[in-house]
């Protein structure tokens, strides 16, 4: 390394300029395309793996896809033709062909003489997780909820679903499917399950074979399929064949590894029959169990890095064109430099002895170079012109002093004025500043009012405060007195004692008035705010006793005695999230034999929503004794509050009409929660929406539906307040807990009920207030 210094400081500027640049480049070049190379190698092998990584993928999916698709339709359609059967065996009981024992004996037997594949079944279990038909009978009349799958039979009843199970001789779990249909009459979930890789025999590779064989990667990349076996299910040329023993040239059975592996990806080399040497091969695979079937993508690396020798020869064929290109080009530039360097040295040297007037001679000069003499040229003329204008700075500043308005000023520590400027002799009245030094010989003594400011200001200096805006109160020559503001620091020598302060002081005498004057507006203005606001404080009170006025008579709204019926029970609530809320209920009367039942829920809250719910009741009420059809009732309620509000307000509703005699519950729900019938068995029927909501939109026709309530039932009817209302954590009190309430109380009567859901929904919530109206309506059927 020594000698290598010594070589290059022993050469001319030009030869170390040319072995610099060389250098230089070179190193730049190589470091270049080592770069370029390793960034690119980089790029394509990221590109090769997720190539064949997504085709690999496509091709998974595809079959996959094809799989569950088969499943699905097959499970389906056994599960469709299965419910067609037990209704038809139903109907014959119900025609009383045969008793309704026998019916359902006769179904079980034929659910459980049919197959589904190699080893699946037809099961059912009722809405509660018991189960009612199996092959195994030990499992009849067991409760199965535990499982998850069961769980979610008894919420969802129809659907397909799939879940990891293992038979009791099993130890490891499989991938099962099932298609449910629910037979409402028995509550039966009438469930077709089966392995999946029971039904691999259903997948066809005509589905499929054309779109994998028509894959290619480079230019002889394909993609096939292989079983665990070694037997190639679809390959470009042996399909059929089995290879599972297949060497590659180095001995290994990789066929052997890749069918152990099942996913993940091998580089082997590969030779082909006609070539002379082999070439290394990438193959990324995955399996897919149900149909021990490995999906794999393959193609020759080579083919992927071809670019790569473009990349090495061009960066060969650039270094060589750009070394016959710098060497001479350097060698040029090195010259044009060193000659003008050897003048500009000669003209410091004269610089350095204190001759200024000697001037370089810049004509052969070119860029930089001549910059830089011309440069040294001005540096030697501006020296001189230096002195004349630090002359003309100290005048200028000497002027400013001298011209300024504001006083300036210089005093010892103990107030006495040492030098001070003609604007400050103004502002305390003196015709100039001999007459102010002759007039006033300390500060403190002779101009402040208060001569305890003068000992402020000098604590605050000596603890080296600096003094800003300090307000103080003076005297002028006629005895009349004016505010100023100062502004003050301390000047101290070497030792750190203070040697003088200087002071800039401003006159503030209107400022002051100004700022008492406004301190006085001020004052007038807070009285004024005052009287303002008792007067909207009486205007708020009357507002306060308008509100309570419209709350009293939204609760008026409410039916204050139910209709008086033996073989009816009915207990309604309703508690407004505001002063005035968007929720009401109705019971009333139509005839001897059938009354109507309303719950809505206005959208938004205050008064507009109570006018609307007071308009939907009247409507409601009015339009139920016409004898018209219950739909054509809820249409004349839409367009009647749509001719009045438009769009602006609209609501959710349920509205029945309820035949005593006959149990008949006719019904239109628009838009509404489900309305809940808790039977005297337990289940739970929900009265579901039917049709649009109320006054959304005119001239929007309105369904019925009906429903036949048993003695014993309980018709429910609530807002959505009650399963929305949330807790401190966000979460809901849902509908499941509702329904948990009221299977759980069907010995209480509706106000116990009532009572119950309120003080769950309170105990739910703690101190989150309530988001949304909360009313209810139980009426029970004797």
């Amino acid at each position: 390394m020594l000698n290598l210094n010594s070589l290059i400081n022993k050469n001319s500027f030009r030869s170390k300029l040319l072995f610099s640049y060389t250098i230089v480049f070179l190193i730049s070049i190589a470091i270049g395309s080592i770069f370029i190379y390793s960034l690119v190698r980089i790029t394509i092998e990221k590109n090769i793996e997720k190539e064949l990584n997504n085709s690999t993928l496509t091709i998974l999916n595809m079959v996959r896809t094809a799989m569950d698709s088969s499943i699905k339709n097959s499970l389906r359609s056994i599960a469709e033709k299965n419910y067609e059967i037990i209704q038809h065996i139903y109907q014959l009981s119900i025609n009383h062909k045969i008793t309704e024992q026998e019916a359902v004996d006769l179904a079980a037997n034929i659910l459980l003489n049919q197959s589904v594949g190699r080893s699946g079944y037809i099961y059912c279990v009722d809405s509660k997780g018991i189960m009612k038909v199996h092959p195994l009978e030990t499992l009849i009349g067991t409760d199965l909820s535990d499982n998850d799958f069961i769980q979610e039979q008894k919420i969802t009843k129809e659907g397909y679903i799939e879940y990891e199970w293992a038979n009791p001789d099993e130890e490891h779990e499989r991938s099962k499917a099932l298609y449910m249909t629910y037979f409402a009459p028995w509550d039966w979930i009438i469930s077709v399950s089966s392995y999946r890789e029971d039904f691999k025999e259903f997948i066809s590779i005509d589905d499929f074979q054309e779109n994998i064989l028509s894959l290619t990667f480079g230019e002889t990349g394909y993609s096939y399929i292989i079983n665990s076996r070694g037997d190639l299910i679809i390959h470009p040329m042996l399909q059929g064949f089995n290879i599972y023993d297949s060497k590659d040239e180095n001995g290994r059975m990789f066929i052997k590894e890749l069918c152990e592996k099942k996913n993940g990806k091998i580089i082997y080399p590969w030779k082909n029959p006609g070539e002379n040497q082999s070439r290394e091969k990438l193959v990324i695979f995955n399996y897919i169990p149900e149909l021990d079937w490995i999906v794999a993508s393959a193609s020759y690396l080579e083919e992927f890095y071809s670019p790569l020798k473009s990349i090495q020869f061009s960066t060969l064929i650039t270094v060589i064109m750009l070394m016959l290109l710098i060497i001479p080009l350097t060698w040029w530039i090195s010259s044009k430099i060193a000659k003008p360097m050897n003048d500009l040295i000669e003209g410091f040297e004269h610089g350095v002895k204190g001759d200024f007037s000697q001037i370089v001679n810049t004509q052969r000069w070119e860029g930089e170079l001549r910059i830089v003499a011309d440069y040294y040229n001005n540096f030697m003329s501006e020296i001189k012109k230096t002195r004349k204008k630090l002359m003309k700075s100290e005048e200028k500043y000497r002027g400013i002093i001298e011209n300024a308005l504001e006083g300036i000023f210089q005093a010892s520590i103990n107030g006495k004025i040492l030098t001070l400027n003609p604007a400050m002799a103004t502002i305390f009245g003196y015709d100039s500043t001999e007459d102010f030094l002759e007039s006033v010989s300390n500060i403190s003594q002779e101009l402040f009012v208060d001569q305890k400011q003068m000992e402020t200001i000098k604590t605050m200096l000596i603890h080296n405060i600096v003094l800003k805006d300090y307000q103080v109160h003076c005297y002028r020559k006629d005895k009349s007195t004016i505010w100023c503001s100062v502004n003050a620091n301390t000047y101290k020598d070497k030792s750190g004692k203070i040697s003088y302060i200087e002071c800039f002081l401003t006159d503030i005498t209107e400022r002051k008035k100004y700022e008492e004057n406004l301190k006085q507006s001020h004052e007038i203005l807070e009285k004024k705010v005052k009287e303002r606001t008792q007067e909207l404080n009486k205007a708020l009170e009357q507002i306060k006793n308008e509100l309570k006025m419209a709350q009293n008579i939204q609760i008026a709204i409410l039916p204050k005695f139910f209709p008086n019926q033996d073989r009816l029970l009915f207990h309604g609530k309703y508690i407004p999230m505001d002063d005035l809320g968007g929720d009401y209920y109705d019971v009333f009367k139509i005839s001897e034999d059938t009354i109507a039942l309303t719950i809505a829920d206005v959208c938004g809250h205050g008064i507009p929503a109570a006018l609307t719910t007071a308009m939907a009741k009247v409507s409601f009420a009015n339009n139920a004794v016409k004898n018209i059809p219950l739909k054509k009732i809820v249409k004349i309620v839409n367009d009647e509050l749509y001719n009045v509000i438009g769009d602006i307000q609209y609501l959710t509703a349920f509205y029945g009409i309820f035949n005593i005699t006959t149990g008949v519950l006719k019904y239109a729900n628009a838009g509404h929660n489900d309305i809940l019938i808790l039977k005297k068995d337990h289940t739970i029927e929900h009265l579901k929406t039917n049709s649009p909501m109320v006054g959304l939109v005119k001239d929007v026709q309105f369904h019925t539906d009906e429903t036949i309530l048993a003695p014993g039932d309980r018709l429910i009817l609530y807002t959505d307040g009650i399963i929305e209302a949330q807790n401190a954590q966000n979460s809901q009190f849902g509908m499941n807990k509702l329904k948990e309430i009221i299977n759980t109380r069907q010995s209480h009567s509706p106000k116990e009920v009532s009572k119950i859901i309120f003080n769950e929904v309170e105990t739910f919530k703690g101190n989150q207030p309530p988001q949304d109206d909360m009313t209810l309506l139980i009426m029970d059927y004797k």
